[in-house]
């Protein structure tokens, strides 16, 4: 089994245990929420896509390109976009 984080970190073996607890509240969830993510993030990048869209079907995913970890930092303009197509759907 894939832990929640999908990769195969030392930190992701360790915490695998945890996994109920970090996913199953994305898929329960009635909030809309959405994954924005660095997909050039060699940690959590388009794995973490791919799993997210397995787990969570209708999900939003963003995915913005020549970004890693910190999309915020690195693309923040991106970042706000989503953030507020997200909000603004939510109103």
């Amino acid at each position: 089994e894939i832990s929640a984080c999908l990769v195969g970190s030392e930190m992701c073996i360790r915490d695998r245990h945890k996994r109920e607890r970090w996913v199953m509240p994305l898929i329960q969830s009635i909030i809309p929420h959405q994954l924005i993510d660095g997909v050039e993030d060699p940690v959590s990048g388009i794995q973490l896509v791919e799993r997210y869209q397995e787990l969570i079907p209708e999900s939003t995913v963003i995915q913005i390109n020549n970004s890693g970890h910190y999309p915020h930092l690195e693309t923040p303009k991106q970042v706000i976009e989503a953030v507020v197509n997200l909000t603004t759907r939510m109103v």
